[in-house]
């Protein structure tokens, strides 16, 4: 039913623009003329889609091109920030075990202390007097066998 001889005379681009176009109102009557001008005029709204189209299309990519940087800018600063944190929480390790260290030495120290000042002589040991080359200690002096005498 839609052949080229059923047109009337009419081309196939003439019945295309007037196509579903009314003329009930003035609007509509305006906008039918208004086609026929684009027809006369040769405006191609495709090549005009596709322009605007292609300039979305560049628009979006730079728009991710963007998104991405951004990203892997983000990304790459988080990286940063997880590296200071580990070298920061690897030194509060190594700072730990050093003073654990220097405490357990401490520790150490003190019981060498303790144990050498409780091997010195006391008020149950004999004391320890210097003696002149050719002295001679009996025992009354050096306090040897004196608890046991009575």
């Amino acid at each position: 039913a839609d052949s080229d001889s059923d047109d009337g005379g009419k081309t196939k681009a003439s019945a295309q623009s007037s196509a579903g176009i009314s003329e009930a109102s003035a609007a509509d009557a305006f906008n039918k003329k208004q086609w026929e001008l684009m027809q006369k005029l040769k405006v191609d709204y495709k090549k005009q889609t596709d322009k605007k189209t292609k300039k979305e299309e560049k628009r979006r990519k730079k728009e991710e091109k963007k998104a991405e940087k951004k990203d892997k800018k983000r990304a790459k600063k988080m990286a940063e920030e997880r590296e200071i944190a580990e070298e920061e929480a690897a030194t509060a390790r190594a700072l730990a075990l050093e003073a654990q260290d220097r405490a357990h030495k401490e520790k150490i120290r003190k019981e060498q202390e303790e144990a050498n000042r409780r091997k010195k002589p006391g008020p149950a040991v004999p004391g320890r007097e210097e003696k002149c080359v050719g002295q001679v200690l009996y025992s009354s002096d050096l306090q040897i066998g004196q608890a046991h005498s009575g």
